[in-house]
C-alpha cells in the first residue's frame, strides 16, 4: 500500500510538471487582436571604425536582421549624442 502512495504520488507531481509551459516575450506580446511585433534578431553597424567612434558627417551603414509577420510601416532612426536623444530618420 505504502508503494502505491509514493507511485501515486510520484505520478501527480510528474502530470503537473508536464502541463508546466515557461512564458517568454513573444507568447506574451504576440495576440491575434493585437497584431504582431517584430522581433529583431541582429543589429551590426557595418563600418565600425577601429577607434568605435565616428567623426561628423560620416556615414553609418547598418544592417537589421529581424522577422515580423505584420508589414513594417517605418522605422524610426534616433540619434544619441551627448546624452540627448533626436529622432534622426523616419
Amino acid at each position: 500500500m505504502k508503494k502505491l502512495y509514493i507511485l501515486l504520488t510520484f505520478g501527480l507531481v510528474l502530470s503537473f510538471a508536464s502541463c508546466y509551459k515557461p512564458s517568454t516575450w513573444v507568447d506574451e506580446n504576440v495576440k491575434e487582436s493585437q497584431g504582431y511585433y517584430p522581433v529583431i534578431q541582429a543589429v551590426r553597424v557595418a563600418n565600425l571604425p577601429a577607434s568605435g567612434k565616428f567623426a561628423v558627417g560620416d556615414v553609418v551603414k547598418f544592417e537589421m536582421k529581424y522577422w515580423s509577420v505584420d508589414p513594417i510601416n517605418k522605422y524610426d532612426l534616433y540619434a544619441k549624442v551627448a546624452g540627448v536623444e533626436t529622432l534622426f530618420s523616419s
